[in-house]
């Protein structure tokens, strides 16, 4: 047996690792050139007569080196083909199985899956618009002007003109809604209808209400001037301490506001604006028929702290120029007219209502205590004379109080 010389076996050792360098690196240059070319570069022959979706993809992979992998969709597919193709690419093979038999296909190197599209239904819906005319009157046949007439759900809507008529454009299954100022809403459903007739019946809880005005009452339908009515029912809940607290928020165009945080302070009342240059702008008060102000009261702070707010039937605000018509120049600010609870007729009744009310001071000054003080004054170079006392004097001026 021959022994290797030491240089023989390096030598072949050299061969050896040369041959296998060259083999590493020619085998992912052959790999590439399968998984590099492109589906259009594939030529296959395909001549079938009833053939299935499986048949022709078992055909191609006769043909090619591709391995084809589906789910069980795919194999329940009905879609039949009879064609003659030669040498024509595989992609164009693939994209007319995928656009008939709504297929999708990926590759992966030399593997080709292939997935069902799922089904995607449209709903196309037709809606159907209409030309709506119609005229709007009341029980009489008096045409309504300016009443509301909208589409329900929607912000399409009109108003009628000055013999009551109007137009709109909405769907034929849709539903108007027609209102007008003192009468009853009323619902009208088209089902296609194109011209419509709406008679609009009196809200007779509306127009039967009694308002105070001036020195006597009157329904709100027989008062042309604007006012705004509140009644106890109504009244702001809690703790209440002045009945201007009661319409705080409750009446458009009337601003309420405390002159201070002061128990029994002021209260700042403006109706509409300043309506005075030399009466400012506090409101005429008038109570079950006598006019109120700061003078005849005798109380400086608030014309209306002498009435218990638990009294108060009603409270009715008189916002226009109308109200100068009774009370001449003292309503230029308007007029709120109050009445109280009376007795009535009937069954002996006894409400009891007890609240408390604690009130504190929100927020206190943020200053030295004594101590701070002590060590800033020597800091900033200052002499302090120092008797020793350490008054907190926010809480000795202040306190909580009860009411």
């Amino acid at each position: 047996m021959n022994l290797l010389t030491n240089k023989q076996f390096i030598k072949l050792t050299f061969n050896t690792f040369c041959l296998l360098m060259i083999m590493a690196m020619l085998n992912p240059i052959l790999a590439a050139d399968l998984r590099g070319q492109k589906l259009e570069n594939y030529k296959v022959d395909i001549a079938v007569e009833g053939a299935t979706v499986l048949d022709i993809l078992t055909n191609i992979e006769d043909q090619t080196n591709f391995n084809f992998v589906y789910d069980r969709k795919v194999g329940k597919l009905k879609n039949t083909y009879s064609v003659a193709y030669e040498s024509v690419s595989l992609r164009s093979v693939l994209e007319l199985m995928a656009k008939d038999a709504n297929l999708t296909f990926r590759r992966i190197n030399n593997t080709i899956s292939i997935t069902v599209k799922p089904k995607v239904f449209k709903r196309v819906v037709e809606v159907e618009f209409l030309t709506v005319n119609g005229t709007v009157t009341d029980q009489g046949g008096v045409p309504l002007v300016g009443a509301t007439v909208l589409e329900k759900g929607t912000l399409n809507g009109v108003t009628t003109d000055f013999d009551g008529n109007f137009t709109i454009d909405v769907k034929s299954d849709a539903v108007l809604e027609v209102s007008y100022l003192g009468f009853t809403t009323q619902e009208v459903a088209l089902q296609g209808q194109t011209t419509i007739a709406v008679q609009l019946v009196e809200d007779a809880t509306q127009l039967d209400d009694v308002v105070v005005v001036g020195y006597g009452t009157q329904k709100r339908s027989d008062v042309t001037g604007s006012i705004a009515s509140v009644k106890s029912e109504n009244f702001n809940k809690g703790v209440v301490a002045n009945p201007g607290q009661l319409l705080q928020g409750k009446v458009a165009g009337v601003n309420i506001t405390s002159v201070s945080g002061e128990p029994g302070a002021s209260q700042n009342i403006v109706i509409r604006g300043i309506g005075s240059f030399r009466s400012g702008t506090s409101p005429l008060f008038v109570i079950d028929g006598f006019v109120i102000d700061n003078t005849s009261t005798g109380v400086a702070s608030n014309p209306l702290n002498f009435i218990n707010p638990q009294d108060i039937e009603s409270m009715d605000v008189l916002k226009d120029a109308s109200a100068a018509a009774i009370y001449g120049a003292l309503a230029a600010n308007g007029v709120i007219v109050i009445t109280t609870k009376k007795g009535k007729t009937g069954k002996t009744e006894m409400n009891v209502s007890v609240s408390t009310a604690f009130a504190t001071l929100a927020n206190k000054i943020d200053v030295f205590s004594a101590d701070e003080f002590r060590r800033q004054v020597p800091a900033v170079g200052g002499t302090l004379v120092d008797g020793g006392a350490n008054t907190n004097w926010q809480d000795e001026l202040t306190q909580t109080g009860i009411s």
